[in-house]
């Protein structure tokens, strides 16, 4: 089994937020693969199916960015699950807007919600595919960064840049995570 979970805000305010990219990849990944979100639950809202014979879920967490943790963990303990069987979604302001990056561990760099689920899980070794949202001119505008809506523009190239995720994603599930590094990092 494996559980992949994009992270970001839940207030429908946050719903095109650049911190939101995760979830706006998954929601890709569920429309490609027909896997629906039928169980909402406090900290997730959640869909099962199958690919390549192999059980996945599909879990948005309903909980905010910075407490993505408290999600995390509740998944891997509700089904059982070893970390390497996670794959984290999430923004990444370290890469440019279309870019993606995949890695089996790593430190927070500095994103709150990274921080939180490597406290809950005690560990930094926890798959991720990181989405590129770019970062503001000012490190002032940070926050007004993440919390903003993508522009016009950039919907669609994030558009594509989800089409990308949700190839990777697949392949990941296909062939394995250090297949997916060489192939699109």
């Amino acid at each position: 089994m494996k559980i992949i979970i994009g992270i970001g805000n839940p207030d429908s305010k946050y719903e095109n937020s650049r911190h939101n990219a995760g979830v706006i990849c998954l929601d890709e990944i569920s429309r490609t693969t027909g896997i629906t979100f039928s169980e909402k639950k406090d900290l997730a809202s959640i869909g099962r199916g199958y690919i390549n014979n192999e059980t996945v879920i599909l879990a948005k967490s309903r909980s905010y960015m910075n407490n993505s943790g408290d999600t995390i963990k509740y998944l891997r303990d509700r089904f059982g699950i070893e970390v390497v069987d996670l794959l984290i979604i999430y923004d990444d302001m370290d890469l440019p807007l279309g870019k993606i990056r995949i890695r089996t561990s790593g430190t927070h760099g500095g994103h709150k919600g990274i921080e939180s689920i490597i406290n809950a899980l005690g560990t930094s070794n926890i798959p991720r595919l990181r989405v590129g949202i770019g970062r503001p001119e000012s490190e002032d505008d940070s926050i007004l960064h993440v919390l903003g809506a993508f522009k016009k523009e950039e919907k669609l190239l994030l558009a594509e840049t989800c089409g990308t995720v949700t190839e990777a994603t697949l392949n990941i599930l296909k062939h394995g995570i250090e297949w997916c590094m060489n192939r699109y990092n």
